[in-house]
């Protein structure tokens, strides 16, 4: 590698820790900046017929605080205390935990056996990218295939991602990035987990695909009709469709 290879890669990698950092802080501060309002309220003015509510206030504002925290620390830190491989069940009920502050539901249907952790990553981000395509509220459905090796020796459990709701909006800039995924130009802290679901599946020799878009219901459909999107990881044994 050549020192200005280097120093692009470096600067990239720079470029994407800033990008993670802002998203990280942009998610907490409302909840923090809700706790501080609440806790100025009862200093302020403690009349009785409002201390339920803003309890209320308070209760709600930490568990949106304690669920994002747990979420980053499993799909965006080193999680260094969990070993090589993690219970999907931690996975799972960190996900959902999220997913109720949002008032989403979750359909988990991966296998149970341990994942690596950059499997964990990659399904985390990649759940957080679909469920906030979901602005009216939905199911974020996760569905396993079969276990595949990888080129490092590893193995890896090839998803997809299904989130269906009576509306779905993605933003442009992370749906133009996971069409074609390149850390340049100035990309939105919004668009981290895409970016970092990006790097993972290509450290694993994965790809990450967005199937299908449909923002709102079919035209003419009843009831059931639904918005959706679909993100698919393809292991490294698929071929690439875009050659």
């Amino acid at each position: 590698m050549s020192e200005g290879q280097a120093t692009g890669d470096v600067g990239r990698m720079s470029d994407f820790a800033a990008l993670l950092c802002s998203r990280m802080a942009h998610d907490l501060v409302s909840p923090a900046g809700a706790i501080g309002n609440g806790l100025e309220l009862l200093e302020e003015d403690p009349d009785p017929e409002l201390i339920g509510e803003v309890n209320a206030l308070l209760a709600g504002s930490l568990e949106s605080l304690h669920a994002r925290l747990q979420f980053f620390r499993l799909a965006f830190g080193a999680a260094s205390g969990l070993g090589d491989r993690v219970d999907p069940v931690l996975a799972e009920r960190t996900l959902r935990r999220l997913l109720a502050t949002m008032r989403l539901e979750l359909d988990w249907r991966l296998p149970g056996e341990p994942m690596s952790k950059h499997q964990v990553k990659l399904v985390l981000n990649l759940s957080l990218v679909a469920s906030e395509c979901l602005v009216r509220g939905g199911t974020v459905r996760i569905l396993g295939e079969d276990r595949q090796e990888t080129a490092s020796g590893g193995d890896l459990v090839p998803f997809r991602i299904e989130a269906e709701g009576t509306r779905v909006m993605m933003p442009q800039d992370v749906r133009d990035f996971l069409e074609s995924p390149r850390l340049e130009g100035d990309l939105p802290p919004r668009a981290a987990p895409a970016v970092l679901a990006c790097l993972l599946a290509r450290e694993l020799g994965a790809r990450v695909a967005l199937e299908s878009f449909v923002p709102n219901p079919p035209v003419g459909s009843q009831d059931g009709g639904m918005a959706r999107i679909v993100l698919v990881l393809h292991g490294p044994t698929a071929k690439d469709s875009k050659g």
